[in-house]
């Protein structure tokens, strides 16, 4: 039995089971990874933005006398994502960006490479790998950034996906949740206050959930953070579970590729674990409504 609902797919197929992704995705002798059948699946997969769209709409309702306005989701197909609506007003295009890190892929070293190349591309390597990527393709491996027009067409990558992605940031979910609270508080530095200043659907999005730190705390609430990533809302080091004081610390100018095999092996392991327990409370809550 899966611990968590996982949303991978292959094109139209969805792996319902892990031994099911499993047997695609790994060699029948678990020494190399199919990395050509996985596709990403906040471009791919509907399922997700289908239960994201419940999860939603029911968070509305609960957290509505914190909330500024009154939101509404439907599907978008075009681009696939999550409408959102103010009132009877469309307003913007939702896209998921993952929690977890980028899978394996050919053209490009990542994270997962770097660990299986210092396990010296074992068996286990490779399994702990596929294991990792299907859970963390789970409901609460999802951040939600809204997308803006570009050229008149909608520019389906968003901006702070794209920026979470390079730099120091390497996709970390710790440094994400201490640059959102920046954000929310105004703290000089934030990349994604700049998002915010130059993007008018970031913007009306995050002011959606307030200001300050009683805004960032409300969508900390509204999202489930508060049980997973952080303590009394401050964010916790991905590594050794201590509190981030600042982004720009030392330690985080570290490249994933200079890190230790154990270094590694930790990061993705409570990555998971943090994407698990979130996962949990919010099918927990989608589940509710349907028990």
């Amino acid at each position: 039995m899966n611990e968590v609902k996982s949303y991978i797919v292959n094109k139209e197929e969805v792996y319902n089971d892990y031994e099911s992704w499993e047997d695609m995705y790994l060699s029948k002798d678990h020494i190399h990874i199919n990395s050509c059948i996985y596709s990403d699946v906040d471009s791919h997969s509907i399922h997700l933005y289908k239960d994201m769209i419940i999860f939603l709409e029911l968070q509305e309702k609960e957290w509505k006398r914190k909330l500024c306005g009154s939101f509404s989701y439907d599907l978008s197909l075009d681009p696939l994502g999550v409408t959102v609506k103010n009132g009877d007003r469309f307003s913007f295009v939702l896209r998921s960006d993952q929690l977890g890190f980028s899978a394996c892929n050919r053209k490009k070293r990542r994270i997962y490479d770097f660990y299986i190349d210092n396990m010296g591309k074992s068996p286990e390597s490779h399994e702990k790998v596929c294991k990792w990527i299907y859970e963390a393709r789970s409901i609460g491996g999802c951040f939600l950034w809204p997308i803006e027009m570009k050229n008149g067409e909608w520019d389906t990558n968003p901006q702070y996906n794209k920026t979470r992605g390079t730099g120091f940031f390497q996709d970390r979910a710790d440094l994400t949740l201490l640059d959102i609270k920046n954000c929310f508080t105004k703290e000089d530095g934030s990349w994604l206050l700049k998002q915010y200043n130059s993007r008018p659907n970031m913007k009306k999005w995050l002011d959606h959930f307030g200001t300050g730190m009683e805004g960032f705390q409300t969508y900390a609430d509204f999202f489930c953070f508060e049980s997973t990533f952080l303590e009394e809302y401050r964010a916790k080091d991905l590594q050794d579970g201590e509190l981030i004081n600042s982004i720009n610390d030392d330690k985080y100018k570290r490249k994933f590729s200079d890190y230790s095999p154990e270094e590694l092996e930790r990061v993705l392991s409570n990555t998971n674990e943090w994407i698990k327990k979130r996962s949990k409370i919010m099918e927990g809550i989608i589940n509710r409504e349907f028990s």
